[in-house]
């Protein structure tokens, strides 16, 4: 075991409680909220609510949840708004848990907030298509636990596949062309809502894999560079998505733009990157032309590469690569010790 036993119980404590984004349930130390919302009177009324039973958990000591699931509170003011309700309310025992790596002040710890991506559905496919019929699990549990040893016989020497477009992951994407590689751009509308731009573009779906093919395109890869989701403009919280997660979930070397201080975070929490393999510049940086700069430093550094000196640094990391997943597989595959 390599979590400690903390971050366990608090794990356990959230998802042994049922339902709690129903809004059926009248009292729960689980409170689902929005990642972003325009009512000043929103946490308000989702606090006074049960107040008295939350002033009973604080008295109690006993933790309360304040969960954002797959998303952050991206919105420096409805962040800072939470953060305030809490104090105004006295719940000292309160926590925020969303998709993030980063520590701050009423922050669950780090760790605690993979616990949304056990049992992570997703798309099959690249559309915007969310019928029951394209949902699946992304993670087999037959093939991925608790114990399993990272294998090193890997064919590709890196893989960047990117979905969804954005500014910088345009810029990102025009100078990555690396030899024995998986490199793809769908460019991707970053809107489900409109319509008809999205339907112009599904002709395309079957040119892209299938999450499983990607999983799969991921097993067989060394590097993994991996474009992580921009949701937070304004702020200092570094999103973690499942991109991150199946990046470390397949052992490759993840090496990520995201986030300022993303990186730091990680090694924070535990985790090793190959920024810092590579000596990455940039992580303190927001996402900017100087931050892309110096992600291509890291790019050019693998290009150099051959595909025999890339297998020797995998091999010569493999403990760090083992840990990785020992770390991210006792937080979303275990089953005894968490529940």
């Amino acid at each position: 075991m390599v979590l400690p036993k903390n971050v366990i119980k608090e794990i356990r404590d959230i998802i042994s409680t049922p339902d709690f984004n129903e809004s059926w349930v009248d009292e729960s130390h689980i409170i689902g909220i929005v990642h972003r919302w325009d009512d000043d009177n929103y946490i308000n009324n989702l606090i006074e609510k049960q107040l008295d039973y939350l002033n009973k958990r604080v008295q109690e000591n006993k933790p309360i949840y304040f969960c954002v699931e797959h998303e952050i509170i991206d919105d420096k003011k409805s962040l800072n708004y939470l953060i305030d309700s809490i104090k105004k309310y006295n719940l000292t025992t309160a926590r925020i848990c969303q998709a993030t790596i980063s520590q701050r002040e009423y922050f669950a710890n780090p760790l605690v907030n993979f616990y949304m991506w056990r049992n992570l559905a997703t798309r099959k496919n690249i559309s915007w298509d969310d019928s029951e019929e394209n949902i699946e699990i992304v993670f087999d549990r037959k093939k991925y636990f608790v114990g399993k040893k990272i294998q090193s016989n890997r064919k590709y020497k890196s893989i960047c596949s990117v979905r969804k477009r954005n500014h910088w992951r345009n810029f990102l994407m025009k100078k990555m062309n690396i030899d024995n590689s998986i490199i793809r751009y769908a460019n991707w509308p970053d809107d489900a809502d409109d319509k008809s731009t999205n339907a112009d573009w599904d002709k395309y779906v079957d040119n892209f894999p299938t999450i499983q093919e990607l999983i799969e395109e991921y097993e067989q890869s060394y590097f993994s560079f991996i474009i992580e989701s921009k949701n937070n403009e304004e702020g200092d919280i570094a999103q973690l998505s499942e991109k991150t997660i199946i990046g470390l979930v397949t052992g490759t070397m993840p090496i990520i733009f995201g986030d300022n201080n993303l990186i730091r975070d990680m090694k924070s929490a535990g985790f090793y990157t190959w920024n810092d393999y590579f000596d990455y510049k940039g992580d303190s940086l927001k996402q900017n032309k100087l931050k892309v700069k110096h992600y291509y430093d890291i790019v050019e550094k693998v290009k150099k590469l051959s595909l025999t000196e890339t297998k020797k640094i995998y091999i010569d990391n493999l403990d760090k690569i083992q840990r990785n997943y020992d770390i991210i597989s006792e937080l979303i595959f275990s089953e005894n010790h968490i529940i």
